[in-house]
């Protein structure tokens, strides 16, 4: 604590920051540190593991959709069954190949996918299509399937279940971005539904009781999926009523189509010659065998990913744990230090202070004699004995009141004296410095004392009154002459000070930038002139500034504004072109964007060699003509638009050639002299440039107001690309 007293007030106060700061930025960086962690789990959760299980899933519908055409196909003789069969054989692969892909990194899901994949192909050449020609040969017979196909309602649950797929659809893309669990219960519900119809096609096609788990199940979880999902949007009245009308749509589906179907085919069941037929034609197990290793192998991969799904879940909610716990820890800790380093530095000075500001008060009360009183004197030594600030200001003080006792001891005496009319009386104190002055002028002034002093009230009085026109009357001699010239050269500089003051007060009052001070100041009135001078200095440059920086955070405000929400590619550079060019009071923009492809994404990670074949097309513009022999596109380093993508910097341009674009209106067309192509970058990926041609000169505050926007352009084109993409892989 006696270290602590001994810094100095500065260095203590310099301590307390410095400990709150490196709190404060241990309190950041952890932070950043676990923010970094969940928006790694949740983007890949989101970019990779809903994809896999979708399409996981579709993998497993396209199986049904094969076995359900094939075994259609076997009860009826009708080709028009084999439609899904053959639908399914030529998507088949093509999923399993991107599956793979995108579980590249796991070598055990990968096996599996591989697996499938050959058990398939086995099923397609043992089973599948043996039995189609079997069958082919048995239509010669007069088995008929005709029952079977009156028993099916023609297209009414088809029809019902594209109707549920549809709302399901429009509650996903309607559904928040950040609203993970939501988008995972409508995926559920698709998968539930799935569930239903692929163990009704099954039982419809085999009359196998044991397809109907999967349809019972996909009911009783359906019911309590649909109840979580409606807790959780119990606030958006628009998925309500979408969530209401798929429940609606489920619950007609089973009891318009399903139901029926199923209780058509137990009656079907009953029908010994058909199905005893159909199952002659059949190979013995080979078939149902592959199909259930299938099935047993999908449920495996699809149990798997789950697996990972569930732990990068829970390390996500760890994640969200730890930043809530370290934000509420190290804010708790940082106020408790705070407080505790302020309540320390503030006992430190205002102590002392309190114990000399009451000493003074008993000096103004003309109580001196508390210098001599013990508990006076403990006081000020515990004040004197400290090495900072406080005790320099004891010491001083302590010195400074045994002085003024001492002085004021010589002035009373000899106050005494002139009281009694003694003026012969003499001062015999030690004067120092200005005091000196005191005892001279007791020493000469007491013969005039009385003239001096009525002319010196009538001086103040006048002065107290405001009247600064007032002047000494009496006659003074010999050193009074200067008391007499003080107060008139004082009176005349005050009152030259005042006007002066008055008046450029009322040019800063007024906002004025060009307020100068006119009158002659000298001595400490310099201090004066110099600090009228400074604010109405400061006061142009605050204004100045504060204009430029109102009009870089509307531009940044207005343009936000323009691009927010979900857009279209070409709407949004059409907003931004349009935005940019007329808040910077150019005359015409044109807005060019990175093709998309693979060729684009080759040069986006720097493969150069890639970059000839590489285009960057002009999507809009504002107030551009189409010229002949101009083009709308340009590869990679062609031109100013190719360069300044090759380059991911911006170029600016003088001096614009004649024969460049140009600026039409109704009453003519003129070349700008000046143009500027800058790139818009995302991740340090071009996504796109953007020209905008004036007859001005382009300033350091639009140069810097570009720089500013150019981040949030890229941010902005980069996601209504990712939407587009993630719109079309949600629609497969």
């Amino acid at each position: 604590m006696n270290f602590f007293n001994n810094l100095k007030v500065g260095n203590k106060i310099i301590t307390g920051y410095l400990a709150i700061l490196l709190l404060m930025i241990g309190m950041v960086a952890m932070l950043v540190f676990s923010l970094n962690n969940l928006t790694k789990d949740f983007t890949f959760l989101v970019e990779h593991d809903l994809p896999v299980l979708a399409n996981a899933h579709q993998l497993a519908k396209l199986l049904v959709d094969m076995e359900t055409g094939e075994r259609g196909f076997l009860i009826t003789g009708k080709d028009e069954f084999l439609e899904p069969f053959q639908n399914g054989m030529a998507q088949f692969n093509t999923l399993i190949e991107f599956e793979k892909k995108r579980v590249s990194d796991n070598l055990a899901q990968v096996a599996v996918l591989e697996k499938i994949e050959r058990l398939h192909n086995e099923w397609i050449q043992v089973a599948a299509k043996p039995e189609i020609a079997k069958r082919r040969e048995a239509n010669q017979a007069t088995v008929s399937a005709e029952s079977l196909q009156e028993m099916l309602k023609t297209g009414l649950g088809k029809g019902i279940l594209d109707e549920l797929r549809g709302v399901l659809d429009k509650m996903e893309v309607s559904t928040k971005q950040n609203d993970l669990e939501s988008i995972i219960l409508i995926l559920k519900i698709a998968k539930d539904m799935l569930d239903q119809e692929t163990g009704q096609r099954g039982f419809m096609s085999t009359g196998e009781d044991r397809f109907l788990e999967p349809y019972h199940n996909g009911q009783a979880q359906l019911a309590k999926n649909i109840k979580a999902l409606r807790t959780r949007l119990v606030d958006d009245s628009e998925q309500l009523a979408l969530l209401k009308q798929v429940e609606s749509l489920a619950f007609k589906w089973i009891e318009k189509a399903a139901k029926p179907e199923i209780n058509a085919r137990r009656e079907m069941n009953a029908n010994p010659v058909t199905m005893a037929y159909v199952s002659a034609m059949i190979q013995a197990g080979t078939g149902k065998a592959l199909i259930d290793q299938i099935r047993t192998q999908f449920d495996t991969f699809i149990q798997t990913e789950n697996e990972l799904n569930t732990q990068r879940s829970d390390e996500a909610k760890q994640d969200v744990f730890l930043a809530r716990t370290l934000s509420l820890g190290l804010t708790l800790g940082s106020l408790l230090i705070g407080l505790l380093l302020g309540i320390s530095i503030s006992r430190s000075i205002t102590r002392p202070l309190g114990k000399l500001t009451d000493m003074g008060n008993k000096m103004l009360a003309g109580d001196m004699k508390q210098i001599a009183d013990i508990q006076t004197y403990n006081d000020i030594n515990q004040i004197t004995s400290r090495q900072d600030e406080m005790g320099e200001i004891g010491r001083t003080y302590d010195a400074l009141a045994r002085y003024f006792r001492t002085v004021i001891e010589d002035i009373v005496q000899i106050s005494q004296g002139i009281a009694k009319g003694n003026l012969r009386v003499t001062p015999q104190a030690e004067y120092k410095g200005d005091f000196v002055q005191i005892k001279q002028a007791l020493e000469t002034a007491l013969s005039n004392l009385r003239l001096v002093t009525e002319d010196i009230v009538q001086v103040s009085q006048g002065l107290a009154a405001g009247n600064l026109r007032v002047k000494p009357t009496a006659e003074y001699g010999g050193d009074f002459l200067k008391i007499k010239q003080a107060l008139e050269t004082t009176m005349s500089d005050l009152s030259q000070v005042i006007e002066d003051i008055v008046q450029v007060s009322k040019g800063l009052a007024e906002a004025g930038q060009n307020v100068t001070v006119q009158a002659e100041y000298r001595g400490d009135f310099i201090q004066i002139k110099n600090a009228l001078e400074m604010a109405a200095a400061k006061l142009a440059e605050a204004t100045a500034l504060n204009a430029i920086q109102n009009w870089l955070k509307t531009g940044q405000t207005q343009l936000n504004e323009k691009i927010r929400g979900e857009q279209a590619v070409m709407t949004l550079a059409k907003n931004i072109i349009t935005f940019l060019t007329t808040y910077l009071e150019a005359q015409v923009g044109v807005f060019y964007l990175l093709e998309e492809g693979e060729r684009a994404k080759g040069f986006a990670q720097g493969k150069e060699e890639m970059s000839d074949r590489v285009r960057l097309k002009l999507v809009a513009s504002y107030a551009y003509t189409q010229r002949k022999g101009m083009t709308n596109e340009f590869k990679i380093g062609e031109g100013l638009i190719g360069q300044a993508a090759l380059e991911k910097q911006r170029i600016i341009v003088n001096e614009v050639p004649e024969d460049y674009i140009h600026i039409q209106s109704g009453l003519g067309e003129a070349v700008p002299q000046n143009l500027i192509v800058i790139p818009f970058i995302y991740e340090n990926t071009v996504k796109g440039v953007i020209e905008i041609g004036s007859f001005h000169a382009i300033t350091e505050i639009q140069l810097e107001f570009l720089d500013q926007v150019m981040p949030n352009i890229g941010i902005a084109v980069n996601t209504a690309d990712s939407r587009t993409k993630m719109q079309a892989l949600l629609y497969q």
